[in-house]
């Protein structure tokens, strides 16, 4: 599918940052705020009542899968303190809100915490179409949702 630059169609927040480019890098994730690339910066899914702005990568679900053509992007809860998958996630907040970029065709931001041995950092990697979401077991037991992701190509 082909994403229109067209803003107005979008909710308010959504699609690119103006002066922010794909690979442009980020210390911590207040800075991702300051820049308006991901505002809360306290939750990997940036969602609000229109769908989710952005989403962040950042090692927390074990079964993220970072390809940069189609990742997998793990849904939100069901975790322990330990961050552990203990429960079923359920379709609410950031998970909803994925859904309904999916079903409203609205791509999302999509940053990628990259590890620097005894540091990190957040690279912007650009606009994804939330193609398709699973709910199945995954690797620690409970249910999660999958939400299959390509790159969105603007015309």
């Amino acid at each position: 599918m082909m994403i229109k630059p067209d803003r107005d169609s979008r909710p308010s927040g959504f699609g690119e940052v103006p002066g922010v480019h794909a690979g442009q890098r980020f210390h911590r994730r207040t800075d991702l705020r300051t820049a308006r690339v991901h505002l809360q910066p306290g939750r990997g899914i940036d969602a609000c009542p229109d769908g989710a702005r952005s989403i962040v990568f950042s090692g927390g679900y074990v079964d993220d899968v970072w390809d940069s053509e189609n990742p997998i992007y793990t849904g939100e809860g069901g975790r322990d303190q330990q961050g552990r998958q203990v429960h079923d996630q359920i379709m609410v907040r950031g998970n909803l809100a994925l859904r309904k970029n999916m079903e409203r065709e609205i791509p999302v931001r999509v940053v990628r915490q990259i590890d620097l041995g005894v540091d990190f950092t957040y690279q912007y990697e650009g606009l994804y179409e939330v193609v398709r979401v699973r709910f199945e077991a995954g690797k620690d037991g409970p249910k999660v949702f999958r939400f299959a992701l390509k790159r969105a190509l603007l015309l």
